[in-house]
């Protein structure tokens, strides 16, 4: 066996030719000049160096400066001819793709192809043969004994490029590259033969039945992309035609409800909001990139008033905001799929360039807001909260308490701006009275509660975080109290139902919160 120790000779060559043409390794060639040996690149005399302190190696017998790099090139092909005489298995590599396209839609057509890895014998093997003109390949190899031969090529420093390529594909002709370059220099003969048959890298640079499979895909996949988009076509005549005569009309439509979004007044329980519907469409229509473009009018529950509006069909995955279009849109979204039958129900209705009518929402909204009447006789929510706190208590005390005259133990609650005998009697009537004792299935979400728009218009709520943490926490704290009386139950995460209904003397204010009662 050669020694481990590092060659110290400037030249690393492991191979030669013997005086027959045949690759010889270093570790099958007689010591010394006794081997018969030349350089393989050079044809000059080799020595081999078989010592017991280097690395085995050949060295020429003179000063040269010529270092044998295609010595494992030889080699590689060396074993493919080798390989046949005892038509051993060669591997040839797996070959896939996918071939991908996009519909109208922008929906992806993907059609995968793949041909699996397989081992084919080694029939025949031939070294440097020319193809054509400008193609000459290392190794040319019969794998299945039928003839159909395969281009190999050896790589130990150079990989082919894509011109290489190009030529196999001009010719038509399968050709794969097989890596050596991950080799040792002194590889053995068996390395050698292992890494060229089975174990190295390689890869197709051309192959006649992946360019194949790779066709037919491109063809599957456009004909697979041309039958959505005539689907999504007729789907889109089909509907417009139906929007534009009389089958909306005559369907249950869920027409689409705008409602206000002023954040001033964020969380507001009960919003104002409007549902325009259509009530006729012009005749007059067109169609333009990939959708239909007519006009027609909505109404409110209100007669005569109709207001004039764009109307767009179009697929619901195909859809833009109508930038190009003025004045409010009615946009019906139509499914990607084929139904057996038109259904409102797979409609989805939108509303384009409408700020408009949701600033006059908004507007309507604070006016709702400041007429909104408080339940018994307390009057409108705006006069409630120009009173002084005594005319508050006096009030809720009159009308929801039935006494005749107000609590004198009054506690100033400064997160709620006014006292703790009216906060809570607020929250207890709207809440809990009107709420779920009214409707035994109704919740209290104790968040909701917290940011009901209503109690800041009834009461002068100071807006930093501080207070409105802890307004939060006496909710909190309070709803517990309440709970533990039975009033009302705790479900989950800060929801409660109705309890067991109160006794007539049972006053709110009568629950104190305990993490917050040191405040007031």
């Amino acid at each position: 066996m050669p020694p481990s120790r590092q060659n110290n000779a400037a030249e690393q060559i492991a191979w030669g030719l013997d005086a027959e043409g045949n690759a010889v390794h270093i570790g099958q060639a007689r010591r010394g000049r006794a081997c018969g040996c030349v350089c393989i690149d050079c044809g000059r005399t080799l020595i081999a160096y078989k010592g017991s302190v280097n690395v085995w190696h050949f060295q020429h017998d003179a000063q040269s400066n010529c270092r044998g790099e295609t010595a494992l090139h030889l080699a590689g092909k060396q074993a493919l001819v080798d390989a046949a005489r005892r038509s051993e298995l060669f591997a040839i590599p797996k070959s896939s793709g996918c071939t991908e396209l996009t519909d109208d839609l922008g929906q992806d057509v993907a059609i995968e192809w793949d041909i699996p890895a397989e081992n084919r014998p080694v029939v025949e093997a031939a070294i440097e043969i020319t193809l054509a003109p400008d193609v000459r390949a290392d190794v040319v190899a019969d794998l299945d004994g039928r003839r159909t031969n395969v281009a190999i090529e050896i790589r130990v420093t150079h990989e082919k490029d894509a011109l290489d390529c190009q030529a196999y594909q001009r010719i038509d002709q399968d050709a794969l590259e097989v890596d050596l370059s991950g080799l040792a220099w002194n590889a053995s003969p068996e390395d050698v033969r292992t890494a060229v048959l089975s174990q190295a890298p390689r890869h197709w640079l051309h192959n006649t039945a992946a360019a194949s499979a790779a066709r037919d895909s491109r063809v599957r996949a456009a004909a697979e992309r041309d039958t959505r988009n005539v689907t999504y076509r007729d789907l889109l005549e089909r509907y417009a035609e139906g929007v534009r005569g009389d089958w909306l009309f005559s369907q249950r439509v869920c027409w689409p409800t705008l409602d206000e979004s002023d954040s001033e007044f964020g969380g507001i329980q009960e919003p104002a909001t409007a549902s325009p519907r259509l009530i006729r469409i012009d005749d007059a229509w067109k169609r333009e990139d990939g959708r239909w473009v007519g006009s027609g009018y909505v109404g409110t529950a209100r007669r005569g008033n109709e207001v004039c509006v764009n109307i767009i069909v179009t697929h619901a995955r195909a859809f833009r905001e109508p930038i190009g279009l003025k004045g409010p849109t009615l946009c019906i979204l139509i499914p990607h799929e084929y139904p057996t039958e038109l259904d409102p129900a797979d409609l989805r209705l939108i509303w384009a360039n409408v700020s408009h009518w949701v600033d006059a929402l908004v507007r309507r909204g604070r006016t709702r807001r400041n007429t909104m009447k408080l339940p018994g006789t307390l009057g409108r929510a705006y006069d409630f909260r120009r009173y002084s706190r005594s005319a508050q208590m006096y009030l809720i005390a009159r009308d929801w308490h039935d006494d005749d005259m107000p609590p004198l133990d009054r506690r100033w609650a400064p997160a709620w701006g006014t006292d703790y005998e009216i906060w809570t009697s607020l929250i207890w009537q709207l809440e809990i009275v009107d709420g779920l004792y009214r409707d035994s299935s109704a919740v209290c979400d104790i968040t909701r509660v917290h940011a009901n728009a209503t109690y800041d218009e009834l009461l002068p709520l100071p807006r930093d975080e501080v207070s409105s943490q802890q307004r939060l926490e006496d909710l909190e704290d309070w709803f517990e109290q309440l709970a533990e009386l039975g009033y009302v139950i705790d479900t989950f995460s800060n929801t409660y139902e109705a309890g067991f209904y109160p006794p007539a003397d049972f006053r709110p204010y009568h629950a104190t919160p305990l993490s917050s009662a040191s405040a007031y």
